[in-house]
């Protein structure tokens, strides 16, 4: 980026280079997700074993180890995609493909325990509902 200075009475241009500021806190981002990955896909799968132990034997239902089975697989997924980050990170240039990894990869995880409390609940509701009529 060109700079104009004045040195006694004159103007002086000269090129100064500019670290990409961006491409560094956006680096720095990524890593401190991928740091802190192990622990929040750890977290995932125990909260869904806990939840499918308590509610399918709660409720005797089987489909809440489903769930867990889904929770896991897609922790796999994820847990595929952070041993591939943290063991290529240093070749990897194109960082937007782990910000869309790690946020698509949140997401479904959400989107799943959204899906599996709504279905479920609905129908052990419409079931108890049912029963009563």
């Amino acid at each position: 980026m060109p700079v104009k200075t004045q040195l006694a009475g004159q103007y002086t241009e000269r090129t100064v280079e500019q670290p990409n500021i961006d491409n560094e806190i956006s680096a720095a981002q990524i890593a401190a997700l991928y740091q802190h990955m192990r622990m929040v896909l750890a977290v995932n799968v125990v909260n869904s074993a806990l939840v499918a132990l308590v509610l399918a034997s709660y409720m005797e239902q089987t489909r809440w180890w489903i769930f867990f089975g889904l929770v896991v697989s897609l922790t796999g997924v994820r847990a595929a995609g952070w041993l591939w980050y943290s063991r290529n990170r240093k070749r990897v240039e194109a960082a937007i493909i782990w910000k869309i990894f790690a946020t698509v990869g949140s997401g479904l995880s959400g989107l799943l325990w959204v899906w599996a409390v709504r279905f479920f609940f609905l129908i052990i509701l419409l079931s108890r509902l049912s029963s009563h009529l």
